[in-house]
């Protein structure tokens, strides 16, 4: 009862605000805007401050600091997660995946869930599809999924796709015990408690080359960890390396330049002294990266240690984010397991996909890779496609985004309004990626050709590309591509009439930016329904 009444005050309290409030405090995600009104995404260069303006997330519990401080622990501003033991598992990559979603979470102020990786590691290994889905015949059937190893790709590959992120408590994780997980039913595949928005990386390098971070990637790392929560980084981990004082555990290494493991960095001490580390191998250098190992709680400083910022194996730097389940309703999309190829051009591409929907919806969102450092962009939403049509782009052009993609990574990009389409109706999305002085080389994702590990499936008329300005459309499955990574998000219809029930009251026509707000209010909504009352 006590919970019944909370909820009903938390509903009186948001009542009472007014809508114009709402509107006008509402940054715009993740995205900023040029002086031409070009939405694009940019980390903050390395003179430039972090303020207000520049904060991407609307509930931020964290506000951003004039200038980034020599130190930062996020644990102190309440952003920790419990430390898991990954016994004889190779699934470093799955927690720290997971890990840094539920963080990503609790920076945003929704509500904290622990989600499970073991349930990422198996149907990220575990993936292949037999069913009518649209990502039918897509996927891999390692056997060992959870001594396999894997990567950020991995992870972004599964959790794009809507396999998990799930609950922990739901497929909990069993370091002493590998029978007691996996075997799961494909119709756990599907569930999930939230939506995977971004997976960005900020520093990716050959693995036999030495670590070489410039001012301005330590700088967009740092924002990342105080904007995100946190961020993944891959090195070489020597247990010979670890060296463990009365105050401290530190880590450095010079002589190994590829990866074997993966933590999440919290926080960082630019003044971390070097006599801090092993006599025998110590870094040039002051400064180190604070870190949340998956080696239990009894391992180092309560599970933490420093990771030296000039250990030479230092790759594949990522940051993961997150929103509630109930942001995005369904995912239309054909490319069940990732990208494993692209196309190229040194000038223009374009790349789309076909769709005819299943029931009445609203396209809200668009998510794709983005392979490649400040590519000029436009995402186009074309409805009414004719059933016999032979390009994808045709009829009514319904949304058009443009701007400038400045990290490598999978991106959900909100549109500027939503896209009424009804059941039965053909719709396409197209990205037009062009080169520019900044960005010589533009790419594609796609699934590609089967492999020893993974197979893929396509159809005629699903995915096209186009690679001259002006020229012919390709049909992927056709040239033996399999399908683009291109995907549709559509709104939940409880969402949307909501605010447009609210709006039409007050008489005040708003955009989708505009109805974030309400969104996620609608979300706590449900949620608190779901869990209290």
């Amino acid at each position: 009862m006590k919970r019944f009444f909370t909820f009903i005050i938390l509903i009186l309290i948001l009542a009472m605000c007014p809508l114009q409030v709402f509107a006008t405090q509402l940054p715009v995600a993740s995205l900023k805007t040029d002086p031409d009104g070009n939405l694009y995404w940019q980390n903050t260069p390395l003179a430039e401050t972090i303020t207000k303006e520049h904060q991407p997330m609307l509930f931020s519990a964290l506000p951003m600091q004039n200038t980034l401080p020599s130190r930062y622990d996020g644990r102190e501003n309440g952003f920790e997660t419990a430390v898991i033991d990954q016994g004889g598992a190779n699934i470093c990559w799955a927690i720290t995946a997971t890990d840094l979603l539920s963080l990503n979470l609790r920076q945003k102020l929704l509500p904290a869930l622990a989600f499970s990786p073991a349930h990422l590691a198996w149907f990220a290994h575990r993936s292949l599809v037999y069913s009518d889905e649209r990502t039918a015949g897509d996927g891999t059937l390692l056997s060992d999924p959870f001594l396999h190893g894997g990567n950020w790709l991995d992870a972004t590959a599964a959790l794009s796709a809507w396999n998990g992120p799930a609950l922990e408590t739901e497929f909990p994780f069993n370091d002493r015990d590998f029978s007691a997980m996996g075997n799961y039913a494909q119709a756990d595949r599907k569930k999930r408690e939230a939506v995977l928005t971004s997976a960005v990386c900020y520093y990716s390098k050959e693995i036999n080359e030495p670590s070489n971070l410039s001012a301005s990637q330590m700088t967009a790392i740092k924002q990342a960890v105080m904007r995100e929560g946190g961020v993944q980084v891959s090195f070489y981990s020597a247990v010979g390396n670890y060296y463990t004082s009365a105050m401290t555990t530190a880590y450095y290494q010079n002589s190994r330049t590829a990866t074997n493991h993966a933590v999440v960095v919290v926080g960082w001490d630019d003044h971390f002294s070097k006599q801090n580390f092993a006599a025998s191998c110590q870094p040039p250098a002051d400064g180190a990266w604070l870190c949340k190992n998956s080696w239990g709680n009894e391992w180092g400083d309560n599970g933490y240690f420093w990771l030296s910022y000039d250990d030479v194996s230092l790759n594949q730097i990522v940051s993961f984010a997150a929103d509630s389940k109930y942001a995005y309703a369904e995912n239309y999309q054909y490319d069940g397991f990732g990208f494993h190829g692209r196309v190229f051009s040194d000038d223009y591409i374009r790349f789309a996909n076909v769709f005819t929907v299943d029931a009445d919806c609203e396209i809200a969102a668009v998510g794709t890779w983005f392979l490649q450092n400040g590519a000029d962009f436009t995402i186009d939403v074309y409805t009414g496609i004719d059933s016999d049509f032979t390009e994808p782009v045709q009829n009514i052009k319904a949304a058009s985004i443009s701007g400038i993609a400045a990290d490598y990574g999978y991106r959900v990009v909100d549109l500027q309004a939503p896209v009424f389409v009804k059941k039965g109706e053909t719709f396409s999305i197209c990205v037009t990626l062009t080169a520019n002085q900044n960005c010589p080389v533009v790419n594609a994702a796609i699934e590609n050709t089967d492999a020893d590990d993974y197979v893929s499936y396509s159809e005629s008329g699903q995915s096209f590309v186009q690679i001259e300005r002006d020229g012919s459309w390709y049909d992927t499955s056709v040239e033996g591509l399999n399908n683009v990574c291109l995907k549709a998000l559509t709104l939940h219809t409880h969402t949307r009439s909501a605010v447009a029930d609210i709006c039409e009251e007050c008489g005040k026509v708003v955009t989708l930016r505009e109805t974030q707000l309400f969104r996620r209010l609608f979300e706590y909504f449900w949620f608190l329904i779901a869990n209290f009352v």
